[in-house]
């Protein structure tokens, strides 16, 4: 008797730590926030402002990488300054989401990263702070190096987050998006505090939060913001 009760308090402990990890990871009510998260992707708006979009194939071997259920991307362009921005927004399982960083992937593919890397926040007329982090990255070529100015960050459905841990800071998340936004820079020189990137990133970030958020539709917002620069 005495060991029928060992066998039933070590099969309770097993089953009361598999309930605990699944409810840490989410398992058991993911599936549909994560399918409701994913479908947002489609009410982000193709233009923005007086930037036009056209869209950016994404290869399927890395999306399925990196975990991604829902995936959109396009490239922008300004008519007036010729500035041209990739944006990459992908969405899925937030510990899937909160690894496999620039700093990571893009060292893969052969850049080095040439700058530290900084976070940013913008103070934005609608009193949201978003947060990003960025940093150039380098890859030498036939015809000389090729330079991208990276800025990437993660949207929890409420507010534009980039922590120093972001598998910790986002772990009980059901679904999370990551965004990449990605410049091809003529000078490596080019400070950060210059046109285009933050007249962009302005208009960018709150109409992606307007079409991403689960709260009710949030007003328009315009207008120049203070930028806010720290180390990594």
């Amino acid at each position: 008797m005495y060991r029928v009760a060992q066998i039933v308090l070590a099969l309770l402990l097993i089953l009361g730590t598999g309930l605990v990890h699944g409810m840490w990871t989410n398992r058991w009510r993911v599936a549909h926030e994560l399918e409701a998260a994913a479908a947002r992707l489609e009410q982000v708006p193709e233009n923005i402002g007086a930037w036009t979009a056209s869209p950016e194939p994404l290869d399927a071997g890395s999306l399925a990488r990196a975990g991604a259920i829902g995936s959109w991307s396009r490239t922008y362009r300004c008519p007036g300054s010729g500035a041209v921005f990739t944006v990459i927004l992908l969405c899925g399982r937030a510990g899937k989401m909160s690894v496999h960083r620039p700093e990571d992937c893009y060292r893969a593919a052969g850049y080095d990263v040439i700058t530290p890397i900084q976070r940013l926040t913008l103070s934005l007329p609608d009193s949201s702070a978003p947060q990003l982090r960025t940093a150039l990255f380098s890859k030498a070529g036939p015809a000389g190096p090729s330079t991208l100015r990276i800025f990437w960050t993660w949207y929890t459905g409420s507010d534009w987050q980039a922590p120093d841990s972001p598998r910790v800071t986002f772990a009980h998340l059901p679904a999370l998006y990551k965004l990449y936004v990605i410049r091809a820079l003529a000078r490596p020189e080019e400070r950060l505090d210059t046109r285009p990137d933050l007249a962009f990133l302005e208009q960018l970030l709150p109409e992606l939060d307007r079409a991403l958020s689960v709260a009710e539709t949030k007003p328009a917002a315009s207008v120049v913001s203070p930028l806010t620069i720290e180390p990594r």
